[in-house]
């Protein structure tokens, strides 16, 4: 599987507005979505996920939750080092607990 199409997968999921992968330095590696237009400024996802991670007791990989007035974001540090982010409309979430 080539990186856009995982990037195409991950935003054909029910819900999912946009994402963004970086390398392990901070530089992007793709980005599909409400993302895809944006090239600069996702390196800063990394060093929130490293300052969270010493903020931890343990190694354990912190995820991080953003909020805007449209959209949340969930951003990861994967086991390979990359830092993938994921956002949803919070439109979705209203509809989801209306069901």
């Amino acid at each position: 599987m080539t990186l856009t199409s995982a990037l195409e997968s991950i935003v054909g999921q029910d819900g999912v507005t946009g994402v963004v992968w970086n390398d392990a330095q901070g530089l992007l590696l793709g980005s599909q979505g409400d993302f895809q237009g944006v090239r600069s400024g996702f390196g800063a996802l990394n060093v929130l996920i490293s300052r969270a991670q010493a903020l931890g007791p343990d190694d354990s990989t912190p995820i991080l939750r953003l909020e805007t007035t449209k959209r949340r974001v969930v951003v990861q540090k994967q086991s390979d080092g990359t830092v993938l982010a994921v956002s949803t409309s919070k439109d979705v979430d209203a509809i989801d607990s209306k069901e």
